[in-house]
């Protein structure tokens, strides 16, 4: 059978569940839903999309599960070819703790920056997942007769799809994209040049939950993550959040965001009208296949098919990305975060010396990549330190009350938490307060270091071992700030009554 130009199909991979879904291009942001199907594991997968969509000349995205694969940021020195592959593997596979040979790794290279050395550096947004998960998947896939074209996990595949067909954001500026699924919902945070961030969040499977409460728990959860991605050095803009997803949760969402935050404005993308399935929307647990479905028609630089991707940026990344403190040093957040609050791990990690690391990995990599090793952000389950004397740090609360104590002009360089000498732990807290004038910077400093002086978390106040007035460029204009270093002792947890 001839097979059509301009149909896509997917294949995704749910829990318990496989859906396959077949697309034809009907115009430059619109496709007809023309086959779809949906098989519990144990029950036979229909036939009628296999005949459509089986062969290697096909266009089929496999949509990976989420967590089977993670997206880092790493910087390296300018190199190219099999140099910038082993650079590439190298880095991520220290990062992993495994051998090169065991990752698949598909990358993009974003833009270049000066190191502290002067070095002129290369960042890379790589997706990584294991060669066994790969192979598995796969295994499913040719189980049904079907040969992938690409293989992305889901929030990839709405990322890549919203460059191409989302509604504009604001001046260029970054962006969250909220995806509600139902049985799954994450976050996106994403710049024009790179996916930044993502990560699950809460699910609402009571549906005796108030919905109002619902919405703010996602507000609180959607504004804890733009928080600690304003950690970096040269943190993204957001401009504007974009709900999609569910209708009857998304544009409620929205509409909460809005009224909310002052001046942040949410929009409700409405991307199942990209798609028509027997004259209606493509309903929400198809969505993510369709679109998957839609990107087999289209050119993207990342795919886990390949062992790696050497494609520079488009027109429309012309921004380099600027990346300092732990965001370069440990792929800024690890991606696909489970559970229904902001988690994070603080691990310290010090500096292996340069020649040595590179002597390893055979390429100019570990030198940006360890140079500031001192946090790891967003890390599995839970945000915890090590156990000590069997007593955790309530770390959650401390850094709930930072985010509500720093203003909007303070903004952070780093977050650091470590054991102090004479016991218990410390944090240290490295940022700029900027303003219009050297006199305004000030005061916005002092108005945050009055707010720590009463926190909860905190069990007492130094003086500021660094504090600096200067100014820093901002486009044409010099901005005036007062730098900090601020090293302050926490609260041990309280001791939980038996």
């Amino acid at each position: 059978m001839a097979k059509a130009k301009g149909k896509g199909y997917s294949l995704r991979i749910h829990r318990d569940l496989r859906v396959g879904v077949g697309v034809r291009k009907t115009g430059p942001r619109t496709w007809l839903v023309e086959y779809l199907t949906a098989a519990a594991a144990d029950e036979p997968f229909p036939g009628d999309f296999r005949q459509q969509a089986a062969g290697g000349s096909v266009p089929l995205t496999m949509v990976a599960p989420d967590e089977t694969a993670r997206a880092v940021m790493i910087s390296l020195p300018l190199l190219k070819g099999k140099e910038l592959k082993q650079g590439v593997l190298g880095t991520v596979a220290r990062q992993e703790k495994c051998a090169p040979g065991d990752l698949v790794v598909s990358w993009r290279v974003l833009g270049r920056h000066r190191d502290p050395a002067g070095e002129i550096q290369q960042d890379l947004v790589a997706l990584v997942m294991s060669l066994s998960d790969r192979g598995e998947l796969l295994q499913q896939a040719t189980g049904l007769g079907l040969e992938p074209s690409r293989l992305l996990p889901g929030y990839a595949v709405l990322d890549e799809m919203f460059r191409l067909v989302g509604p504009a954001v604001p001046d260029g500026g970054a962006w969250a994209l909220v995806y509600l699924g139902g049985d799954e919902n994450f976050l996106n945070i994403s710049s024009p040049e790179s996916l930044l961030l993502t990560r699950s969040l809460p699910v609402n499977l009571d549906d005796s939950q108030d919905q109002d409460a619902f919405l703010e728990r996602l507000a609180t959860e959607i504004e804890r993550s733009r928080f600690f991605i304003r950690q970096g050095a040269h943190s993204p803009d957001i401009r504007q959040v974009v709900v999609c997803g569910d209708p009857a949760l998304a544009g409620p969402l929205a509409e909460h965001l809005n009224a909310e935050q002052g001046g942040q404005t949410a929009v409700h993308w409405t991307a199942e009208h990209l798609f028509s399935h027997q004259g209606d929307p493509v309903s929400t647990a198809y969505l993510l296949p369709a679109l998957g479905a839609a990107l087999s028609l289209e050119q993207t630089d990342l795919n886990l098919l390949d062992r790696g991707r050497r494609s520079l940026l488009g027109r429309k990344a012309s921004r380099r990305l600027m990346l300092a403190g732990t965001a370069a040093a440990v792929g800024l957040v690890p991606m696909v975060l489970a559970g229904s609050v902001l988690t994070a791990r603080i691990q310290e990690n010090y500096l292996v010396k340069a020649r040595q690391s590179l002597e390893e990995a055979r390429v100019r990599a570990a030198e940006a990549a360890e140079i500031y090793k001192a946090s790891r952000l967003l890390d599995h389950q839970q945000l915890c330190l090590d156990w000590k004397e069997n007593q955790r740090l309530d770390v959650q609360s401390l850094l709930t009350q930072l985010a509500a104590a720093a203003p909007d002009p303070v903004v952070f360089r780093s977050v650091r938490v470590y054991a102090a000498e004479e016991g218990g732990y410390r944090l240290r807290i490295t940022g700029d307060s900027l303003g219009d004038n050297a006199g305004q910077a000030q005061a916005r400093y002092l108005r945050f270091q009055k707010a720590l002086s009463g926190l909860e978390a905190l069990e007492g106040f130094e003086e500021p071992r660094i504090m600096e007035i200067e100014t820093a460029r901002r486009g044409s204009a010099m901005t005036p700030l007062t730098h900090f270093t601020l090293d302050l002792e926490i609260a041990p947890r309280a001791q939980e009554q038996s």
